[in-house]
Formats: structure tokens, sequence, C-alpha cells
């Protein structure tokens, strides 16, 4: 277990500010792990090329390290950011063990697994929205979730899963769940 001198909260993004989000914040002093995975996207011309792009692996959510003494309102305040999740006590600190845990699958970028590759690779069948699945492998391993969408032509699909108290919305790949109801057969 690593030991860590910063207190470490969620913070909530404005839609698609994540970055903006991630520079501000760090300028502002704090530290920040973002989870994101690089996948490979088509791009939006006439050549119809491929290039690589970053996806935040928990849209419109990060986390950020207050050292002891460091405010919340620059946070707040930061370009891209909506709040820092709060309740009636105050802004929610993350326990260690859980940011440790989130580390312990990325990369000091915060990039979860490798690139994504060009080459071919059959999916796995979409799977129905509502479906409860079990996350099998990778950073959410032995997370239950909820589908909330897949749309059965890319890799990953929207699964609701409960972090942190919190029930958050993740895009995970496909072939990292498992219907629980398979995995009842498979016992």
């Amino acid at each position: 277990m690593n030991v860590d001198p910063l207190t470490w909260y969620v913070v909530h993004t404005k839609a698609h500010a994540e970055r903006m989000a991630r520079d501000a914040l760090e300028e502002a002093g704090y530290t920040v792990l973002f989870p994101h995975y690089l996948t490979v996207a088509r791009k939006r011309n006439k050549h119809r090329e491929f290039m690589e792009v970053m996806r935040p692996l928990f849209p419109r959510y990060m986390f950020i390290g207050a050292a002891p003494g460091q405010g919340l309102y620059d946070a707040n305040t930061a370009m891209g950011v909506a709040t820092v999740l709060h309740d009636q006590r105050g802004s929610y600190a993350v326990p260690q063990r859980e940011i440790d845990r989130i580390r312990e699958g990325c990369d000091e970028d915060g990039c979860v697994g490798a690139p994504a590759k060009l080459e071919r690779v059959d999916r796995p069948p979409q799977l129905p929205a509502g479906a409860e699945v079990n996350v099998v492998s990778g950073l959410l391993q032995g997370a239950p979730g909820v589908v909330v969408h897949d749309d059965g032509k890319s890799r990953h699909a929207v699964v609701e899963v409960s972090l942190l108290n919190r029930t958050l919305e993740a895009n995970i790949a496909v072939a990292d769940l498992v219907v629980v109801s398979e995995m009842r057969r498979r016992a």
C-alpha cells in the first residue's frame, strides 16, 4: 500500500472537458489522476484515415490529490470543472486503497492497457442494455455492473459500476465483461 500524504477527491468535469480540467487542475497545483485508454478512431475526412485517440475511462470524472492545507476552492473554480463531489458534510475524500487500486492498472500517464491495434478482431456478441455483468479483468476486475449501452460495433460498452460509494459510468472492453448468468453456468 502506498503511503500518500495527499487527500484524494473526485472531480466532476463539464461535458467533454476532461483534458481542459486536467490541465487547469495541474496548473493550480493539484496532483491529477485521469484514467483513460487509447483506441483507434476514423478521422472525419475524405481520406478516412485512422488515428489514435484518448478516451476517459470514467467520462466526466477524474481524481485530484490535495496536499495538507491545500483547499479545494481552486479546484472548484478551475476551467472545465463542474464540481468536486461532496455531500452535506463536505467534499467526499476517496480512500487511499481505492486510489492505489486504480493506479495499479494505469501507467505513469494514467493510461489503462496498451494502445489498440489496427488488426481486425472478432467482437464478442452485443450485450443488451440492463444486463448484469461482472468485470473479469482489467482495472475494475471483480466489480459488478449493469450495461447502459453497447452499440455492437465498438470494442467497448458503457457500464454502470459501483465505485467509491457512487455509481459511475465507465467504458469497459466487452472482452472484459461476463454476463452474470454465464458466470453461474461456468461455476
